[in-house]
């Protein structure tokens, strides 16, 4: 493919019948459009770029590390901060990275850090959320318990936890039920004063509630409803990074069309759209088009797995000035 690599540099336009010389008919189709910009095509890197006059988007057009096939991609972005003359080639080519959803390719790694999103193959990339020096130093970040219902993964293996060790608690069965039972009481004293209805029935009701929980939980006063899971899971916490250990497996995971997907081999924690990775590994990305490509994830980390459109929104124009290695 050399040739086609050869045109793309120095004479685009004949790759207009040059179906052969990229990646799919798709990238064909696109290429075709991207081209009917070629006058003001520039390139960068290894990279060439077609603005589209009056639009805020732009063509890329690139060789593929693992095909040598041209691909092409629609950028949702402004290219004037790509084509910017008043900024360094390499930054050029860092902002159009991020333009296209990463930061690094994976050859560039030197070690990982949080924040890099590393492409592997193709259009499939990793992004790393949190690395730690030890196994010891993971398990006590996942430790914390940050409450119930919390947008964190740590929230998310609390609940798992508690749900796996205390759902025989018949105690806090009963707790729970008690304390829905006063959430109900509570918004219908709201209404009521709203309305102006007397509610002495209602208040002794509320009462007798109190008093249940305060007896089963042997205090004064009725603590709120995650502190009730931390006196009880207190009890237990110990457990919890044994849980989180026993929890890993031989994952394999689909990202992509499903017509040509990313299968992903991995070892490690599913928790939502993250993996735990608890050690040293070689991740394993298989494509049809793509082949078979690794990674070594080298510290234990919290990582996340998608497509380019995936994190492309995350990695915006100025994200280079916050991550540059």
């Amino acid at each position: 493919m050399e040739d086609c690599k050869e045109l793309l540099y120095h004479d685009p336009l004949k790759l207009q019948e040059k179906s052969d010389c990229f990646l799919s008919e798709d990238h064909y189709y696109r290429g075709k459009i991207a081209l009917s910009y070629y006058k003001d095509s520039q390139r960068i890197g290894e990279y060439v770029i077609f603005p589209m006059k009056f639009s805020r988007n732009f063509f890329v057009m690139g060789v593929d590390d693992t095909t040598g096939k041209i691909f092409v991609r629609l950028i949702n972005g402004d290219p004037s901060i790509v084509l910017d003359k008043g900024i360094r080639e390499d930054r050029k080519i860092q902002k159009l990275k991020n333009f296209m959803g990463f930061t690094h390719h994976k050859w560039e790694v030197i070690s990982l850090k949080k924040g890099q999103i590393i492409r592997i193959q193709g259009d499939f990339a990793v992004r790393i959320i949190k690395t730690f020096h030890s196994l010891d130093r993971l398990l006590n970040y996942l430790s914390f318990f940050p409450g119930i219902g919390v947008n964190d993964i740590r929230s998310n293996l609390w609940e798992e936890f508690i749900r796996k060790y205390l759902s025989e608690d018949e105690e806090l069965g009963k707790i729970e039920r008690l304390l829905n039972v006063l959430d109900e009481i509570r918004r219908i004293r709201r209404i009521n004063y709203m309305i102006g209805i007397k509610e002495r029935e209602i208040a002794k009701v509320e009462e007798e509630v109190k008093q249940k929980i305060r007896e089963l939980l042997g205090v004064k006063r009725i603590p709120e409803r995650n502190r009730i899971y931390f006196m009880k899971i207190s009890k237990i916490k110990d457990k919890f990074k044994e849980f989180i250990v026993n929890k890993e497996e031989k994952l394999k995971m689909y990202y992509g069309h499903y017509t040509s997907p990313h299968l992903v081999q991995v070892i490690g924690v599913l928790v939502g759209n993250q993996v735990v990775i608890l050690r040293e590994q070689e991740v394993v990305v298989t494509h049809k088009e793509h082949g078979i490509s690794t990674f070594t994830i080298s510290v234990p980390s919290i990582v996340e797995f998608g497509t380019l459109d995936n994190f492309s929104n995350i990695t915006t124009p100025d994200f280079m000035d916050i991550i540059f290695i």
